[in-house]
This record gives structure tokens, sequence and C-alpha cells, in this order.
């Protein structure tokens, strides 16, 4: 870790593990407290104000832009011993998410139009098959060695998360 007497060389990462941490939990405490502070209206029957909307909003796609943006970074190392393509499939995802974002909150806070079916579902739907792929990707390089009873409690859990999404 540098000292503050130490200058910051190109050399050094501006990026670095530590920097990350923290801003991650610094624009999470944010966003809880924005969401803590502000999300109850002063009335039963009051709607919540626009600039709320709006702050709920840029939480959100600053988030899903900066982990796309992290996902990226970690597809052009050469240091990734995962696999690149990981770091790609997730990284599209999590920028499908951000794009569906966009259109998702345009749809509803600048056009007013009801947000049950947007244009950011079909950013949505990308997402989710892009990080599908990321993920097979993720676990088919590996060789795994599971007993016959380990392969089974991954299938009961494959088949109860299935079972209570389709419950909801």
């Amino acid at each position: 870790m540098r000292t503050s007497s130490e200058k910051f060389t190109p050399s050094q990462p501006l990026f670095s593990a530590q920097t990350l941490v923290v801003s991650g939990i610094t624009w999470a405490v944010l966003a809880l407290l924005f969401f803590l502070l502000f999300s109850i209206p002063h009335s039963p029957d009051a709607e919540l104000p626009l600039w709320y909307s709006i702050g709920t909003y840029i939480f959100e796609w600053i988030a899903f832009l900066a982990a796309a943006i992290l996902c990226f970074r970690n597809w052009k190392s050469t240091q990734i011993v995962s696999g690149r393509n990981v770091w790609l499939a997730i990284g599209i995802g999590m920028i499908g998410y951000f794009l569906g974002g966009v259109l998702f909150g345009l749809w509803e806070l600048y056009w007013g139009l009801d947000p049950d079916v947007s244009l950011g579902d079909l950013f949505y739907a990308t997402t989710y098959v892009a990080l599908t792929i990321g993920m097979v990707l993720a676990v088919s390089s590996r060789k795994l060695n599971l007993e016959l009873w380990q392969w089974g409690v991954l299938v009961a859990i494959a088949l109860a998360g299935g079972a209570f999404a389709w419950w909801l």
C-alpha cells in the first residue's frame, strides 16, 4: 500500500483491488442510504417523487456499467486464469442489463409508458443468455470429478430452484 509521501506513477494501476473494493462498498452504502432515507412517502396515498426514481435508476445504471467495464477489463487481461471468454460473456450480460435498465427507465419515466413490457426486456433476456453461457464456460473448463451422490445433490438443487422459480 502506498503512503501519502509516495507519488503516483503511471506504472501503478489506477484500479487496484483495494480501490475497487472500497469504491464498491462506498457505492453500495450510498445506494442503501438513498433508499432508506428517501423511499418512504410522507402520506400513504402519495407517490414517490420523480427525483427519487431517477436517483435509483442512476445508482443501478452506474453499478452495472462499472461491473461491465471490470468484466471487459478482465477479458482483455492476459493474466486471467479462469478463461477470458468467461469474462467476455459475463461482461456482455452486465452491459445488456445496463442497457435494459436505461431503456426501462426511459420507457417509464421519459415516455410515460406502462413498464410491464418494454424494449429493455430484449436486453434483459440477452443478459440471462450471456450469463448462462459465462457460467457454463466457467464450469465446463474445469474437470469435475464428483461422486454420484454429489451429482444427485447438484441435480436436486437445480430442480428445487427451478420448481421454486416456476411457483413464483
